[in-house]
């Protein structure tokens, strides 16, 4: 696995062991133990930015790289951003999340098919979820770039014919007239 592809999955297996986490004990204590509600904000803070940076990824692509940036990003996420290899990388790294904050917590880890399941439950969630945010924050910068287009245009309709505005401006009948100060004095 790539440095980018560990990047943008990391938080997302984080993200499956707190949900299976919270599915399989409630809300009676979160993951991590005293340390969990600080480690799930970073959690979620990570998942923000990586959301971000696809927003503005898409937002500022080039107009040639537009019609193939969906298919980039997805290619950023393990198994190139295919479901069920994406749902199998982040139910194996949720399972590794999941087994280590358990023994941090003193807790022994103990092989059931209820921890199991939420794991993969949570595990398919975020996956179809993560492939939905990326479809819909893609298509979501790609009408920025659009719109950044269309204002670029029109500032560059505006500043080819402003000049040609002042410039008939200041050769009219007004161009003649003296505003502002006394006219010359008469000999």
């Amino acid at each position: 696995m790539t440095l980018k592809r560990l990047l943008a999955a990391s938080p997302l297996a984080v993200l499956v062991a707190f949900a299976a986490h919270a599915a399989g004990f409630g809300s009676s204590h979160l993951l991590g133990g005293t340390a969990g509600p600080d480690f799930l904000r970073f959690t979620l803070a990570c998942i923000a930015l990586l959301a971000l940076a696809v927003f503005l990824r898409a937002g500022l692509a080039a107009p040639a790289q537009r019609s193939k940036l969906g298919r980039r990003l997805a290619r950023a996420l393990p198994g190139s951003g295919g479901f069920v290899p994406l749902a199998t990388t982040l139910l194996a790294g949720g399972a590794f999340v999941f087994a280590a904050l358990e023994a941090s917590e003193g807790h022994g880890l103990q092989l059931s098919t209820g921890w199991l399941g939420g794991l993969a439950l949570a595990a398919i969630l975020v996956a179809a979820a993560v492939r939905f945010a990326i479809g819909w924050l893609t298509r979501l910068g790609l009408h920025l770039a659009a719109l950044g287009d269309e204002l670029a245009a029109g500032l560059a309709l505006w500043f080819t014919l402003a000049p040609a505005a002042v410039a008939v401006r200041a050769t009219g009948p007004a161009a003649r007239l003296r505003r502002g100060r006394a006219p010359p004095p008469r000999a």
